[in-house]
């Protein structure tokens, strides 16, 4: 396709997928931004979390530690 297509108010069916090349904007909303900023800080706050059943050792300023008892 060269132009805009023009639903017309209606919807697509049956897409199998849907590749994005660098945008993904609803209404002048970024969602892809805005989704690859959410998991960013999901990763970042998933790597700083440690689950342990005994004593942590070690570790560095900014770190979660969780201690289960069994």
């Amino acid at each position: 396709m060269e132009n805009d297509l023009d639903m017309n108010s209606n919807s697509i069916y049956n897409v199998n997928n849907i590749t994005l090349d660098g945008t993904f904007t609803v209404d002048g909303v970024d969602y892809l931004a805005s989704m690859l900023t959410v998991f960013n800080n999901y990763t970042s706050l998933t790597q700083k979390v440690t689950i342990s059943t005994s004593a942590p050792s070690g570790g560095s300023d900014g770190d979660i530690w969780f201690k289960i008892n069994t």
